[in-house]
């Protein structure tokens, strides 16, 4: 199993589930949990009649270390583009002024070409 959907699985069981909650097919949901269980990033405890899945200390500082990666990541993306936004298409770039009459109809009213255009510098 590799490290994202360790995660993916550490995130579902949050703070403790019940094994149905992992997954419907219970034979792969045991599979999840022996192979977290083995990483020593749950336990298992019967409660009755009921299977629970219970985050070890590792396993929460697991997360807290996903929680800072994304939060750094999150903030890398806000400081490369403070001011990111999307450009508007202004009233006097038609896109009859520029493309040519023999072009299909189905072009000539299209504003995604104006957008394609611009792009293509």
């Amino acid at each position: 199993m590799d490290y994202v959907m360790i995660i993916k699985y550490l995130i579902r069981i949050g703070d403790g589930c019940v094994l149905s909650s992992i997954s419907s097919n219970n034979h792969y949901a045991w599979h999840i949990v022996n192979t977290l269980s083995n990483l020593g990033l749950v336990t298992v405890r019967r409660v009755s009649g009921r299977i629970l899945i219970l985050p070890t200390t590792k396993a929460r500082k697991v997360l807290e270390l996903y929680d800072n990666i994304v939060s750094v990541i999150e903030g890398e993306i806000g400081a490369l583009h403070p001011n990111h936004t999307h450009p508007e298409l202004k009233a006097e770039d038609t896109i009859e002024s520029s493309i040519p009459a023999e072009m299909p109809s189905f072009i000539k009213g299209n504003p995604w070409v104006t957008v394609l255009k611009s792009r293509r510098r």
